[in-house]
């Protein structure tokens, strides 16, 4: 009987007459291809079409929609109270959506072990189920690319197939799952910095208007809210009470087994699975809001991405908008608007968002109202950089295991095989120059990238993330982004000569903005492989600035902006419209 291993187990070794792997994701990258030349087996290799990747998000949806009314409902029972749908889609519907297709990605793929069909042993680490629960969702997008969670989670799919023999491993403690505490606290209680922070936060907490975790300069912010007669608050996670978590609590949680069969998997595991922030702490926090804020509500909430880090937060706009508060969420990504699959922030934001507020495009909600990039505003324009020595590849976060929009580990695979063939196709001059800068949470989510980059490309210079990418420019005389972030958005912004390569495969683009797309692609701006990308290099390497100048490519750079990353004379003076107005309608 082979054994079935399901996630990726540093250290182990097996014989590999002895293994079946679920997917490419238990493997290191180098590992994938010589795993398909020898005795073992490895399944789920093939990438999903997009058309089977659109289904797949679609359901997702649907189930989602579904379960989020019965959610609503049994909280409400749990915690005697009479919160609206919009309340409780406020507080849990992003780590909803995250974590249903997190859930489908993995059940979709454990049905390939039904296909092989000879039996195949699962070692299970016999964890309870409380030990896999995440305290808040910030927790969850952490744990969720774990090897244990991973574990967990194959497990519950795995159970019950009929060729699946489940052999009892090891118990593992309950602190080998925490994996996740939040930021560390660099200040001491009472140093300045924080004694500073109490003052301006008593005084915000006050005021009309708060702005917080807004995504513009500090200066900026503190611009914009001195307009609106505010200034910004500093956001502290509530003080619990001594509540003590009570494990049977969370027993009275319960959803209607309803739908197709993933769904009703779903539903039970939903009660099992979610955070501790919305069930057993869920008191804890409204009362250490309350005593934090008191009843005082202000007009308006303004903020970028404090909604998606922080339940306590989340909870208190719900709360205040019980009281009518309104709610405005800025873009906080450049994927927003371009991507073909809609990062579940993006659906998010625009669910639950009195105003949402995108850089320049514009989704089909009438609560919907284009603003300037935020990222790009009071930042200096880069001058001449063709003297500059350096190529700064700019790359983004992998993942291990299926997340949204990448749905199939099998991109990340895709992803860094094409980086390391852009590096070693460029000509020796501009390779011995190139700094590959990593994500500054690359080490979160796939903690192999930094190796990676070592032992492929030496010669590389390969920044952790924690350079200011401002000065990585400045060395620099040409950027290359390998995804659609915020980066290809501030340099075109700034006047920084950047290319894109973005392969279709890993980053497929919106119906609506492939024309730019195709215009961009002609005139080099755009590539979907590396060879197109090296080449182009290549060629304007010794001429970079003159290509950067010419009419037609600052004609679509300035285009893309336009849509996606809107300038304007006088940023400030919008937002404070746009706030006012909303928080009077």
């Amino acid at each position: 009987m082979r054994r079935l291993i399901t996630t990726f187990e540093v250290g182990a070794n097996y014989p590999d007459s002895d293994i079946v792997y679920l997917g490419p994701w238990c493997l290191e990258n180098s590992q994938v291809n010589a795993a398909l030349l020898s005795s073992s087996i490895c399944l789920n290799l093939s990438n999903p079409s997009m058309g089977e990747r659109l289904r797949r998000v679609l359901h997702a949806d649907q189930v989602a929609e579904r379960i989020a009314v019965d959610l609503a409902n049994s909280l409400n029972a749990l915690h005697k109270t009479e919160h609206d749908l919009l309340y409780w889609q406020t507080c849990t519907g992003y780590w909803l959506t995250t974590f249903l297709d997190s859930l489908y990605d993995r059940w979709v793929n454990a049905q390939l072990v039904n296909d092989y069909g000879k039996e195949l042993s699962l070692e299970t680490f016999f964890a309870s189920d409380s030990d896999a629960i995440p305290n808040t969702t910030s927790e969850f997008n952490l744990l969720s690319q774990t090897e244990k969670w991973n574990r967990f989670i194959f497990e519950q799919v795995l159970n019950n197939v009929e060729n699946v023999k489940i052999v009892i491993g090891q118990k593992l403690r309950s602190d080998e799952l925490t994996i996740y505490e939040g930021p560390p606290n660099l200040q001491t209680p009472n140093s300045l910095k924080q004694k500073m922070r109490r003052v301006i936060n008593a005084i915000a907490k006050r005021c009309p208007y708060v702005l917080c975790t807004t995504y513009l300069p500090k200066r900026a912010e503190w611009k914009l809210a001195l307009m609106l007669g505010s200034i910004p608050l500093y956001w502290v996670e509530p003080t619990r009470s001594q509540q003590v978590d009570s494990p049977s609590f969370r027993e009275h949680l319960a959803l209607p087994i309803t739908g197709d069969e993933f769904e009703r998997f779903a539903r039970k595991l939903i009660c099992k699975q979610i955070p501790r922030s919305f069930v057993e702490r869920y008191a804890s926090i409204r009362s250490g809001i309350t005593r934090s804020f008191g009843r005082k509500y202000p007009r308006a909430i303004f903020t970028s991405n404090l909604h998606l880090s922080s339940d306590s937060f989340s909870i208190w706009t719900a709360e205040a908008r019980n009281h009518g508060c309104k709610l405005l969420i800025s873009q906080h990504g450049g994927l927003n608007g371009q991507g073909l699959f809609p990062t579940r922030g993006e659906t998010h934001e625009s669910r639950i968002a009195d105003c949402h507020l995108p850089w320049g495009w514009k989704d089909e909600s009438e609560r919907s109202k284009n603003v300037p990039a935020l990222i790009n505003v009071g930042r200096e324009v880069f001058g001449d950089q063709s003297e500059a020595p350096k190529l700064l590849l700019v790359t983004d976060c992998t993942y291990r295991y299926g997340r949204q929009p990448w749905m199939s580990s099998i991109d990340n695979q895709i992803y860094l095989t094409n980086l390391q063939a852009l590096v070693e196709q460029l000509p020796k001059e501009i390779y011995r120059q190139t700094i590959v800068r990593l994500h500054h949470h690359y080490a979160e989510y796939d903690y192999s990238q930094l190796l990676h980059w070592s032992s492929t490309q030496p010669e590389t210079v390969t920044d952790n993330g924690s350079t200011p990418i401002d000065e990585l420019r400045h060395m620099s005389r040409l950027a290359i982004c390998t995804t659609l972030g915020t980066s290809e958005i501030e340099q075109y912004a700034r006047n920084f000569p950047t290319v894109l390569m973005l392969d279709p495969q890993t980053h497929p683009i919106r119906e609506n903005c492939q024309n730019l797309f195709s215009k961009m692609q002609s005139v080099g701006l755009v590539h979907e492989s590396p060879k197109s990308a090296s080449e182009h290099i290549a060629n304007i390497w010794s001429d970079s600035n003159n290509w950067w100048l010419q009419d037609e490519i600052q004609t679509l750079v300035a285009e893309y902006l336009y849509r996606f990353g809107r300038k304007d004379k006088h940023p400030l003076r919008e937002l404070k419209r746009v706030i006012t107005s909303v928080s009077k309608s």
